[in-house]
This record gives C-alpha cells, sequence and structure tokens, in this order.
C-alpha cells in the first residue's frame, strides 16, 4: 500500500507532455515488415490461486458513517502556522502548517491530534474565492511534503495542501507502515480506532480547512490520493459532497479478494502480528473501508491510474472497482508495464537495457543496469522480475489527467483543457485487431498493449487509422495472446484505456515481495 518515498520527486514534477507511443522489441511473436513488433518476455510466472467470481457491491459490503458535521466544524480547526517555516520556493509560497483532526480508541472515545500539512498559494494577484484546491494524500509509510505541494500548485495554478497521515510525518496520532500495519486492522470493537478511518476523517478535515482560506473556490476541491492515501480519497469521495474530483494513483478496491489471489495484501495481513484474513478484525476491515463499498456513491468525478502489474491491486480488482463507480463522471488508465512503484518504477531504464541503440550516458551502471539480459529474458524485460524502469512514462499520466480532472470539475469557469478521452472498444479478429475511439475529437494517437502470459509483460503497438475511422494493427497475434489494453491519446496529452480484456482463466501474476532494484 505504498509508493517507495523516493518516487515522490519525481511524482511531483508535473511534465505535461504525451505518454511514449514506442514499442520494445522483445518477445517470441514475429514482427510485421516494418513494425517493432510485439514486446513479450518468454518467462512464465508462477500460478496462484483463481480469481473468485464478481460480486455484488451493494450487497456485500457495509459502508460506516462519519460524522460530518463534526468534520465541517471550522472553529475547532486549530490552524497554526510553523514558526519560521514560511518560504517561497519557485514563485509560490509555502508553509507548513497544523490543524486538528481526530482519532478514536477501542472505547470509542475521541482525542484530538494535530495534523501536518504543507500549503501552497498561487502567486499573482486574483479575486477571492476563486482557485480550485487539491488535497494530496500520500501512500502507506510516507507523509506530505512542501516539494509536492509547490509543483502540483505552481504547474496546476490551485491551492494546494499536502497532508501527513495521522501517526506519519509531523502528524500526531499512532501511524501505520509496511513493518507495523496492526493500526490499520484495529477495527474491533470499533471500527474508527483503525487508521485508515482516522485517515479518511483527516481528509474530510482538510477538506474544512482549504475550504476557508481566502484564494480558495470552496466549491472546486480535488483530492488526489497515491497507493493508500488514494483509498482513503475514494472512501471520502463516497461519503462527502463537497468534493468535486478525485484522481486516483495506485490504488482500487477488493482487498480480500486481492489477498485471495496473493497480492500483497496478503502479506499486510499476516504482518499483523499473524491476523488471518477471516479474522473479525480483518473483515470489519473488508467490509467496511474497502473503496468498493463506495464507488456506487461518488459524489464528484473519479479519475484512475493504476500500473496494470500492480501487486497490491491486480488488473482485475481495479477494473471491478470502475465498474462499480457511479459518479458525474469517470475515466480509467491502466498503464501497462508499470506496477505498485516498486519493480517498474526503479532499476534501469528500457533505453538503457543492453541491445538499446544508442546508448545514452547517463545510464546506471551495473548491477542496476546489467551488460547482459537473463536467460530466456529479452530487452528491455531484462531488470528483476521481467522488469525495468517506466516511471518517466508512468507519472505525467496521472499529471495530466490532475489538470484535466481540475479543467474540468473543479475550474469555474472551466479551464481550457479537454476531458480524457472516452473508453475506446477493442475488437479481435482473425487476422486485425481492430480499436475504435469513443465519439469526440479525432485522437492524437491510438496504442494497443498486449500479453500472452495473463499480463506479466506486454507488447506495445501503435496503429493505424483505416478508411472506416477506426485503429488497425493490420495483422493477427498468436493465439497465447489473450490479454489487451487499448489507449487514446487526446490532443493535449490525456490518456484513457479501454476496459481491459481478460482471459476467462485469468489468474493475475503477483511478483514476490522482495528488495526494490536500485
Amino acid at each position: 500500500m505504498w509508493l517507495r518515498p523516493s518516487l515522490l520527486p519525481v511524482l511531483v514534477t508535473l511534465a505535461l507532455v504525451g505518454a511514449a507511443a514506442g514499442c520494445h522489441r522483445a518477445g517470441n511473436a514475429a514482427p510485421a515488415p516494418g513494425d517493432a513488433g510485439p514486446c513479450l518476455v518468454d518467462a512464465a510466472p508462477a500460478e496462484p490461486a483463481p480469481t473468485p467470481p464478481r460480486f455484488d457491491v451493494e450487497g456485500r459490503f457495509r459502508p460506516v458513517q462519519f460524522d460530518l458535521k463534526a468534520a465541517r466544524e471550522t472553529r475547532d480547526l486549530g490552524l497554526t502556522e510553523l514558526p519560521g517555516a514560511a518560504r517561497v520556493v519557485d514563485g509560490v509560497a509555502v508553509r507548513e502548517i497544523r490543524f486538528l483532526s481526530s482519532s478514536w480508541d477501542a472505547t470509542g472515545r475521541v482525542r484530538p491530534i494535530r495534523i501536518q500539512g504543507y500549503l501552497a498559494i498561487p502567486p499573482g494577484a486574483y479575486p477571492e474565492h476563486t482557485k480550485p484546491a487539491v488535497i494530496l494524500a500520500h501512500g502507506l509509510g510516507w507523509h506530505g511534503t512542501a516539494q509536492e505541494a509547490v509543483e502540483v500548485c505552481r504547474n496546476i495554478d490551485v491551492v494546494a495542501l499536502s497532508i501527513s497521515a495521522p501517526g506519519l510525518g509531523g502528524s500526531e496520532g499512532v501511524g501505520v507502515t509496511p513493518q507495523e500495519p496492526r493500526p490499520l486492522f484495529a477495527t474491533v470493537p470499533d471500527i474508527r480506532q483503525s487508521w485508515l478511518y482516522a485517515y479518511v476523517y483527516t481528509i474530510l478535515r482538510a477538506v474544512t480547512l482549504v475550504q476557508t482560506l481566502p484564494q480558495t473556490d470552496p466549491r472546486g476541491i480535488v483530492l488526489s490520493g497515491v497507493s493508500m492515501g488514494g483509498v482513503s480519497s475514494l472512501v471520502a469521495g463516497g461519503v462527502d459532497d463537497r468534493i468535486r474530483g478525485v484522481m486516483v494513483l495506485s490504488a482500487a478496491g477488493g482487498f480480500e479478494d486481492a489477498e485471495r489471489q496473493g497480492a500483497w495484501w496478503r502479506r499486510l495481513v499476516a504482518s499483523s502480528a499473524g491476523l488471518k484474513p477471516g479474522d473479525p478484525a480483518a473483515q470489519a476491515l473488508f467490509k467496511s473501508l474497502d473503496p468498493l463499498g463506495y464507488a456506487p456513491r461518488q459524489h464528484g468525478a473519479v479519475f484512475m491510474v493504476v500500473g496494470a502489474q500492480d501487486e497490491f491491486f491486480p488488473i482485475d480488482r481495479v477494473i471491478s472497482t470502475y465498474e462499480a463507480i457511479r459518479a458525474p463522471a469517470k475515466s480509467l488508465e491502466v498503464v501497462a508495464d508499470y506496477d505498485h512503484s516498486w519493480y517498474f518504477g526503479s532499476g534501469c531504464p528500457a533505453r538503457c537495457m543492453p541491445g538499446a541503440r544508442p546508448r545514452p550516458k547517463e545510464c546506471p551502471a551495473a548491477p542496476t543496469c546489467p551488460t547482459r539480459c537473463p536467460p530466456r529474458a529479452k530487452p528491455p524485460y531484462c531488470g528483476p522480475q521481467g522488469s525495468y524502469n517506466n516511471q518517466d512514462n508512468f507519472i505525467p499520466r496521472w499529471a495530466l489527467l490532475l489538470r484535466s480532472l481540475v479543467a474540468q470539475h473543479a475550474a469555474q469557469p472551466p479551464r481550457p483543457f479537454s476531458p480524457p478521452p472516452g473508453v475506446p472498444t477493442v475488437e479481435r479478429r482473425p487476422r486485425d485487431i481492430v480499436v475504435r475511439p469513443a465519439p469526440g475529437p479525432a485522437p492524437k494517437a491510438v496504442r494497443l498493449a498486449f500479453s500472452d502470459n495473463h499480463g506479466y509483460t506486454y507488447g506495445h503497438v501503435t496503429l493505424k487509422r483505416g478508411p472506416d475511422g477506426a485503429y488497425h494493427l493490420g495483422r493477427g497475434l498468436p493465439p497465447k495472446v489473450s490479454l489487451f489494453i487499448a489507449e487514446v491519446e487526446a490532443e493535449d496529452g490525456a490518456v484513457a484505456t479501454s476496459i481491459p480484456t481478460l482471459p476467462r482463466d485469468y489468474r493475475p501474476p503477483v511478483r514476490p515481495f522482495g528488495p526494490q532494484p536500485r
């Protein structure tokens, strides 16, 4: 449930550029003339347990109640500024603040806790109450930073508040880390004990805080949450009608099913003093704070960008979450060759793997970048667990979608950035793959990712537009290829993908938890 801390400097460098459109040459399918060919790796992962059937969202979950009256109270915010912490960074005024939220114990008693935040205000002169606001919620084991508040403020022209969850960074309370996840499952006898409940409540209090600022349009609040911050943001978006949009990065619902599939949720449960998935404490979390229980009641638009190989949220759980969401607008981007920022968020970049021509001079030396590929692996899938560093492709996609979400759903009047493309459809024919974009402006590019190993690795091909207006691969693919993701890129760079086509016998290939590539 965490993104590695060293990702954050990249996460907040909002390089608002289009996604890469190239294809990596690898794999076992013969390329057509002039085509870079599919990008598959020969290594096959171990098969985890079968995927459970889909379920009725409304019938399975028991969403909890939050005291919205207390969360919206402004008189007890206790807003203070850390003396000497105010500064100007790249023309943006940023200051470290504290405000009051709450935590609960096993008896239901509530106590105030002080929450750390970094508040960045857009420069220049403008009327009061006109700037949208973005609240940034981090993943498990990390904390808010001044840098991400400054970068989001500067690049998207919003009031930005980066918060530290309870017990993390400079915030009071009992924190959760990957090494000590027990407070996450502290749900019995009172679900409010859970760190996740306290995190959601902290976000609701942060919404109240930014609404009181003279710069902020109180009707233009957006949440951008990473990993556990994305989970908390989806829950908050399902209970609070003040939230105009939720930008989800590397997060989804389906905790219990992900654990059954062997996802890293299994490790998180087992690390909680030997907790079992069927124990009351785990079941309370699964049934009461899973975002799937809040998906049908989202008050604002929901944009999701998740790696196709995410170890916490397998792709079928991402699909279930997206399909369950009922919101004023929603968009899905499943990025092939990215995970939970573990293997594909670090290590050796694709352009530096063996066989790359020309090889950049700034490439990391061995062992980060190998001098040759392991047996049966083909470039660029030469890193640990068939990986390579793909974060320079992943992070701009989040930045562009966040910009679009603010422009279309939080700014008044809307800003001149188009919404992401609609969901394309994918049709497999005996000698062709056909992608039809949703109605709207002509796309800048249409690409297809496909896999013959249940999504362990992918091929990437740019498609050509045919006379019928659809985009065609122009040739067949080997029968083993059974997982497809089509992506459509708009002129201003925002990307949306199809709902991935999964084989009937799909089993998510979850990479093992291990040392992070460097």
